[in-house]
């Protein structure tokens, strides 16, 4: 898992990158320290600082740091006993520069304490929350992950939204890189959920990693789609009715004591489907004529 902390420290090698990019970094950063520009602390402003320096003000003030320079974490990690654990991760490609950029990290007793993927990052609006909800969405996202491995090598932002239960976005780009002396194509994409921590149940949780599924055309598009993938997925899902599949009330109001019947019959829809066009309307149907527990 990629923790953010509020301030990031650019490198003077991709400060060109960083202009170019700063709606992006602005959105997961409060304070943003260019290295020898005006604006940052005067332990940063020499443009002539060596990587040791950097590194120490980034360990001594919990900041993270993106730079292009492949070989400035060797000497980070070597330099302090006290750096156990390093986070090196591909932020973007610059294009222009022809060089990956990358976000180095020191992780912190949160990464330690939860098990979530190095190639999920946590944005600074989760980071902001007060300490129960913030353990809770994290230990609610480590449980849900852990039902989609199709995901647990995609780049994702966890961040949080008040508009809504959740939402999630897809972003995909391409650029030309110089590798090795070889111009090639760079192809990468970026998702993002946005869980809303004062509403948060697994089954919204899984609804959006669900549609992150779909953008990546694993599975058919649409809300009724995301709904029941989501509850054949797992009963872990289960935790209350999901909002766009049509469910009779009085299913609704017993929702959980029949989670095995409704994740049985949504596994079976899918069987359905690879025979018949009509799969949602199949499960809605049998969902219907479930013979329903009521403790």
């Amino acid at each position: 898992m990629i923790f953010l902390t509020n301030t990031i420290v650019i490198d003077h090698d991709v400060i060109g990158w960083a202009y170019k990019n700063m709606p992006k970094i602005k959105s997961l950063y409060d304070e943003i320290y260019l290295i020898g520009k005006n604006g940052a602390p005067p332990e940063l402003i020499n443009d002539n600082i060596s990587d040791l320096t950097i590194a120490s003000y980034c360990f001594q003030n919990e900041c993270d740091l993106i730079t292009g320079d492949k070989k400035s974490y060797i000497e980070w990690f070597n330099s302090n006993n006290n750096v156990k654990k390093l986070i090196i991760s591909k932020f973007d490609y610059w294009s222009e520069g022809q060089r990956p950029i990358l976000l180095i990290q020191i992780e912190n007793e949160i990464n330690q304490k939860h098990a979530l993927s190095d190639n999920v990052i946590i944005s600074k609006s989760l980071v902001n929350l007060p300490k129960r909800f913030k353990t809770k969405v994290i230990s609610m996202l480590t449980k849900s992950l852990d039902k989609f491995p199709e995901l647990s090598d995609k780049r994702i932002t966890i961040g949080t939204t008040h508009a809504n239960d959740g939402n999630a976005e897809f972003d995909y780009a391409i650029g030309i890189g110089n590798i090795r002396g070889n111009i090639k194509g760079i192809t990468y994409n970026t998702f993002t959920i946005r869980l809303n921590p004062r509403r948060l149940t697994y089954f919204t949780i899984g609804h959006e990693l669900t549609h992150l599924v779909q953008f990546m055309g694993k599975i058919p598009q649409g809300e009724r789609s995301s709904d029941l993938y989501t509850l054949a997925r797992s009963t872990l899902f289960l935790d209350e009715p999901p909002c766009y599949l049509k469910i009779p009330k009085k299913l609704q109001n017993y929702w959980e004591e029949n989670a095995e019947s409704i994740h049985k019959i949504c596994k079976d829809s899918l069987e359905y489907k690879k025979e018949h066009r009509n799969y949602l309307k199949w499960a809605e149907n049998n969902l219907a004529k479930i013979k329903i527990k009521t403790e």
